[in-house]
């Protein structure tokens, strides 16, 4: 009989199987890695909005912040990133977890990581530079060629030509790559390997990856939509930074969301590769039954 496609329930419960087993490991991870990256996040927004009220050409602290925050999410994405998938990937198979051995899988994943997220961000800033210009050509094509008046709809109607395919090409991209973290930690291949990998992988699983993407995605892009609108507070006096109770409610919101995205991946990607047998590939002591094996 053929064996049933795991699905999103199926994820949800080994997820909450391997936080529970480990939730001392898990929570340390967390709150070296996560809690300030989150922290940072929210107080980069607030910071940005005060440069633009203050804005001086001639201070560095306005020139650098941009760069501080790039190499600031950077360096503890990553970390947090390879030791929360090490622990996960370890701690499915019921092997011990300490913390030792998941921060040592920064050292081996770091720079393979970086190197893959700049040919991801490469690839995206051409589709958007492609579809960019398709969108210039439609606006000149329209006003110069064919005579139309340059007017809020036509604008509106151009975008959505150009908008919404680009999302379709962008999200489906998403999806086939969703796996390339996980496989520049746990498979030590990276750059344009790991993308041929996650989307071979992802095969027969893209629903369930999408899934994960508008979850996540919608979680962690509203919370930090509403810091953004609600950073800073005029007052008669200028501009106050605040961080107040509720910026600190939001911080530890986006640490769980950011540490579940991980962990929800790491577990989607152990269930694409039991998809073409490879868990096998652990050892018979090793194995874990999968959920969806006991419908075969």
């Amino acid at each position: 009989m053929e064996v049933p496609k795991p699905n999103i329930w199926a994820l949800c419960y080994e997820t909450k199987r391997i936080v529970k087993a480990h939730p001392a490991h898990f929570l340390t991870l967390s709150a070296i890695f996560l809690l300030p990256l989150s922290f940072f996040i929210f107080l980069y927004s607030k910071l940005l909005n005060y440069t633009y009220y203050t804005y001086q050409p001639s201070n560095p602290y306005t020139l650098f912040l941009p760069l501080l925050y790039s190499l600031f999410v950077m360096l503890f994405s990553f970390c947090g990133l390879s030791s929360i998938t090490y622990s996960v990937f370890h701690g499915f198979y019921n092997e011990p977890l300490d913390l030792i051995s998941s921060l040592k899988s920064i050292f081996t994943s770091f720079f393979p990581l970086l190197a893959t997220t700049t040919v991801l961000q490469l690839i995206f800033f051409f589709i958007n530079f492609f579809f960019s210009f398709l969108l210039f050509l439609l606006l000149v094509l329209g006003t110069q060629l064919l005579g139309i008046k340059i007017s809020v709809y036509f604008v509106v109607f151009c975008a959505a030509l150009v908008l919404l395919p680009m999302l379709f090409v962008t999200i489906h991209l998403q999806v086939k790559w969703s796996l390339v973290p996980v496989i520049v930690v746990m498979e030590k291949c990276w750059g344009l390997e790991a993308l041929r990998r996650s989307s071979s992988l992802i095969k027969g699983m893209k629903g369930v990856a999408l899934t994960l993407l508008l979850l996540f995605g919608f979680s962690e892009g509203v919370l930090v939509w509403f810091n953004v609108i609600s950073s800073v507070k005029g007052s008669p006096n200028g501009v106050i930074i605040n961080f107040d109770w509720v910026n600190i409610l939001q911080s530890l919101f986006l640490t769980i969301f950011l540490f579940y995205n991980t962990v929800a991946n790491t577990v989607l990607y152990i269930f694409c590769k039991a998809n073409y047998g490879e868990h096998a590939e652990k050892g018979g002591k090793d194995y874990v039954k999968l959920p969806f094996d006991d419908n075969v």
